[in-house]
């Protein structure tokens, strides 16, 4: 469980960008609407073989609806040192190396409670892989378009940066009205950042960052 502290954080921030935050659930039903409707031209590019595999895991994922299922999809194809360190912004210098691991294990449980709690809330219609392309610092971008039962639509681009002979997820950007691509490593970013700030931005700070995430 988070501190209250953190939960009042976490409340806080979602006040102020609810809309953003919220749509990160797309991602889970996107990985679900994927696996079969991927169109051929894509379907030979690298990128997309590997978002196949995250969707048949995140579909898993999904029908299981625990944070032990998020987190293990999580392990295997998100890039949790990379999103864990971006996420402490200037605040890294802080953290110890001796921390490393522990504060990856919390992010990961972090990130696998939110979409616990928010999968189930977005139902797909359908789902349309647009293109793979590059991006900078040589990662893939792949922008899938998305029809809710609704019938809103979304552009949701993933950033994938190459591991070895494969890919890992480094970001997801979902197209949001007026406020353009909305970076949900960005939304956590600021989610930690605020907790840092209030607990005076210093080692003290991040070292309870660290004991928070993994309660």
């Amino acid at each position: 469980m988070l501190r209250r502290d953190f939960k009042l954080t976490l409340k806080d921030t979602n006040r102020m960008n609810r809309r953003t935050l919220a749509l990160g659930t797309i991602l889970a039903a996107v990985m679900m609407a994927m696996t079969s409707i991927a169109p051929a031209a894509a379907a030979d590019h690298p990128a997309i073989n590997f978002t196949r595999k995250v969707a048949n895991d995140m579909l898993a994922a999904n029908r299981s609806g625990t944070i032990t299922s998020f987190a293990r999809v999580l392990r295997r194809h998100a890039d949790i040192p990379g999103i864990s360190v971006y996420s402490l912004g200037k605040y890294k210098r802080f953290l110890r190396s001796s921390q490393n691991q522990r504060y990856y294990s919390g992010v990961t449980a972090f990130m696998a409670r939110y979409f616990a709690d928010q999968t189930r809330e977005y139902r797909v219609a359908k789902a349309q892989v647009l293109d793979a392309k590059n991006a900078k610092d040589s990662q893939i971008a792949v922008n899938t378009l998305v029809t809710l039962r609704t019938g809103a639509k979304y552009t949701v681009q993933f950033l994938l940066r190459p591991a070895g002979n494969s890919f890992k997820v480094a970001d997801v950007k979902v197209s949001v009205p007026i406020l353009g691509f909305v970076s949900l490593t960005y939304q956590q970013r600021g989610i930690f950042q605020k907790f840092l700030v209030k607990k005076g931005g210093d080692q003290q700070a991040v070292n309870q960052l660290v004991d928070t995430l993994n309660r």
